[in-house]
């Protein structure tokens, strides 16, 4: 690589980014609401005046180890939502989060011969509608609502919510 000293500014900021790089927040990106998830920061160096910031969450405790500073974050609602570090106002890290509604309880039915069979379910925290698929993953629903009457079923079937 060659570097040109008219460019030496634009590479010492690049080492400066390098060297804030060191740094990093590690956590779950996609925490479900009413959970309560840890998030690590590791510095490149002591902050003075180590500050958390949280959309979506509230903090419930922060703690110092060195070099590491955790955050635990109870997610309180769904959507878009961030964890970021500050030292004083200066923003060192941030990290979006995609906060998921909690799964819907479900209750199983089952049934002696071939008929209908009620299915029923509740919303999870968070949760505004329940889709019933054909298959664990992929594929598009069939029915959105918390209770479903089977067709004539005459062997064990398997619906996912």
């Amino acid at each position: 690589m060659k570097i040109i000293i008219q460019y030496s500014l634009i590479y010492m900021l690049v080492l400066i980014s390098v060297t804030q790089g060191f740094a990093q927040l590690s956590g779950p990106s996609n925490p479900t609401i009413g959970q309560t998830t840890r998030y690590t920061y590791l510095a490149g160096g002591v902050l003075i005046l180590p500050t958390w910031q949280i959309t979506k969450g509230v903090k419930v405790t922060a703690a110092q180890t060195g070099l590491y500073y955790t955050v635990d974050v109870n997610w309180n609602a769904v959507g878009a939502g961030s964890v970021a570090i500050y030292d004083g106002k200066t923003l060192k890290a941030t990290l979006t989060v995609n906060v998921l509604p909690a799964p819907p309880a479900v209750s199983s039915a089952a049934r002696c011969g071939s008929g209908n069979v009620s299915l029923s379910t509740v919303t999870g925290n968070g949760g505004s509608a329940v889709r019933w698929y054909l298959a664990a993953s992929g594929g598009s629903y069939f029915f959105q609502g918390n209770i479903w009457t089977t067709p004539a079923l005459t062997a064990t079937t398997t619906y996912y919510v």
